[in-house]
Formats: structure tokens, C-alpha cells, sequence
């Protein structure tokens, strides 16, 4: 009786260790959502719900993030024995490129929903893929609209994606879904020769980029933010001469 007894407290301590450590899993099995509605995707700029095909990126995570950003530390702080030694494209993509197994399991999940799988990069970074509005709708949970912003009408998602937790766990983000176009905002819209995103300098050297890793055995500046062509012009010459461009091509 009494072993009896023992044995049945025994199984049913073992049972609800079982059930313990099940239940986290089932926690963990919830989607995964990824916020990819930009600020303009609201009712008032709403134009109509969107339509036709959508060419899209499933972005997908380095391997050994941890060991990825002890190596970019160490090959570029002086002193660091490893400084300088870079590695190899080969090497980087042995080491940290998204395995093909995870390439696999997100083109499968995709091929599921009646999407299109395109090229992957020799990195394995991202899957390109393609597919109809309402294909989009029902694999992500969301819904595509076309709104207004700054003068055009743009595709965006209404709300947050969900990304199921089969494939949720090697996927970084999703892109594409939106016609968002990034601009620098670093200069007024005046025809410049060339931008770059901020943060940036006025001039060479005026801010440095401290919060990086030293390179060259220093802290390196921000490149500047851009130049406008009356600032070309100045800078050689031109803007005293008669040369101004006008009737030549030029091919790049």
C-alpha cells in the first residue's frame, strides 16, 4: 500500500515536471510580430486598399551574433591581436551567413503561401520573394493600403506583421511590403551633387564618430553631409569662369 502510495506521488511529480517544462514551449510557440508601418499609413492620408504583386525581402539573422561583434572589435582596435586581420568573404560567411537549413525552412514557409522565391545572396542574408496583395494579407496578418505622402501615392501595411514561430526565430525583419523611400534630412532639398544619410558633418572633421570603433589607431569623423552644386562649382574654379556645362553629356 504504502509503496503503492510512493510510486503514484512519484509519477505524478514526474507528470507535472512534464507539464513544467512543456509550458514554455507552448508560450514560445505564439507569432512573432514585426512593426513595419511607417508613420504616414494612417486614415487620413488613406487613398484606397492596395492591389497587384509585391516584391518583398524575408531578412534573416547572422549566426554567433556575440562572436560577430567580438571579431569586428578586434580587427579593428590597435593593440587588439587580430587588428588588421580582416577576414575573407569565404571566411565571414563560414563563420557568421545565415545557414542554408534557415534559407530552406523560410523559402519552404514562403513556397506554402503560394509565393514566388527568388535569389538569395552568397551571404544568405535575405530571401527575395514575390506574390499577389491578398497572398501577402494572409501569410503576414495584415493589411496593404495605398496612402498619400509628399506628394505620391505610396503601398504600405496598416499594421504590424506576424511571422509564425516556426520561422520566426532566424527572421530578422521583412522589407519591401512599403514604397517608403529613405532621404537624408541633413540639407534642404536643393539639388545637391551628392547626400549622405546623417549622422553627418558640415565639413570634414567636424564631428567624430566616438560612439564607433577606433580605426587607423583613432577615432574617425562622420563623412560630411553633402555638397551643392554651387559649392562644386566654387571649389574648382568654375564659379568665375563662362563654363557651365551646358550642351555636354556625359556617360557613367
Amino acid at each position: 500500500m504504502h509503496r503503492t502510495v510512493k510510486r503514484l506521488a512519484i509519477g505524478m511529480a514526474a507528470g507535472a515536471v512534464v507539464v513544467a517544462l512543456a509550458v514554455p514551449s507552448i508560450a514560445s510557440a505564439a507569432p512573432r510580430t514585426f512593426a513595419v508601418t511607417p508613420a504616414y499609413a494612417n486614415q487620413r492620408n488613406l487613398v484606397r486598399h492596395a492591389s497587384g504583386t509585391v516584391s518583398f525581402r524575408i531578412v534573416l539573422h547572422w549566426r554567433q551574433q556575440a562572436q560577430l561583434l567580438r571579431t569586428i572589435t578586434a580587427v579593428t582596435t590597435p593593440g587588439s591581436a587580430s587588428y588588421g586581420h580582416y577576414l575573407t568573404p569565404a571566411q565571414f560567411r563560414a563563420d557568421f551567413a545565415p545557414a542554408q537549413s534557415d534559407v530552406a525552412r523560410v523559402s519552404s514557409w514562403l513556397r506554402g503561401h503560394g509565393f514566388t522565391v527568388g535569389s538569395v545572396p552568397a551571404n544568405r542574408l535575405w530571401v527575395n520573394a514575390s506574390g499577389s496583395v491578398a497572398q501577402v494579407e494572409k501569410a503576414f496578418g495584415t493589411t496593404l493600403n495605398l496612402y498619400r505622402f509628399q506628394g505620391h501615392v505610396v503601398r504600405a501595411a496598416s499594421s504590424a506583421v506576424s511571422i509564425p514561430a516556426s520561422v520566426a526565430g532566424v527572421i530578422s525583419g521583412v522589407t519591401g511590403l512599403d514604397q517608403t523611400r529613405a532621404t537624408p534630412s541633413a540639407l534642404p532639398p536643393l539639388d545637391p551633387v551628392f547626400l549622405n544619410a546623417p549622422p553627418c558633418s558640415k565639413y570634414w572633421g567636424e564631428q567624430i564618430a566616438t560612439d564607433k570603433p577606433q580605426a587607423y589607431g583613432a577615432f574617425q569623423p562622420y563623412a560630411p553631409c553633402g555638397l551643392r552644386p554651387n559649392q562644386i562649382r566654387k571649389a574648382y574654379g568654375f564659379d568665375q569662369s563662362s563654363a557651365t556645362g551646358a550642351g555636354v553629356t556625359i556617360g557613367i
